[in-house]
């Protein structure tokens, strides 16, 4: 008995340790990484069934470590599809939304947003990725710019 009791206390042990040691490798992780502004932009189409979606910037102090990667970012109900580097400190990510989306008969041609548990207003969360190891990083303070609205054609004049 008393050996299994010890068996028991070493494994307890060195799974705290193993979760101590993970809490602070993303802590190192994500310390490195400062943000300064993340901002959205939601869109709609000028044309019936043109499609919507959310546009997000992410502007970073510093260019990001060369072994981290933002993946996504979750916002509001959503997460981007896609992530794309303006340069080495801003970052665009794609949400599309339901409004406006093209059916035929009854069927979205256009695939479907991703969605995930709503995300407060005014918060964000940036995934990364570094050496296979996905990080997150909430963020506070971000900002919604005004909605685009795409005119349907051109003004005739």
């Amino acid at each position: 008995m008393v050996k299994f009791i010890s068996i028991v206390s070493i494994l307890v042990m060195l799974s705290c340790s193993c979760r101590q040691h993970i809490t602070n490798e993303k802590a190192a992780a994500l310390q490195e990484i400062i943000v300064e502004s993340v901002t959205y932009q939601s869109w709609i189409a000028g044309v019936q069934g043109g499609g919507s979606g959310i546009n997000v910037t992410v502007n970073l102090k510093n260019a990001l470590p060369k072994d981290v990667v933002l993946k996504s970012v979750k916002l509001l109900q959503y997460t981007t599809y896609n992530i794309t580097a303006q340069d080495e400190k801003t970052y665009l990510g794609y949400i599309k939304t339901e409004a406006n989306q093209r059916h035929f008969n009854e069927q979205i041609t256009d695939e479907i947003p991703t969605k995930i548990d709503t995300i407060e207003k005014g918060k964000a969360i940036l995934v990364f990725d570094k050496n296979g190891k996905i990080f997150e990083k909430e963020i506070q303070n971000v900002k919604e710019m005004e909605m685009l609205a795409y005119p349907s054609a051109r003004p005739r004049n």
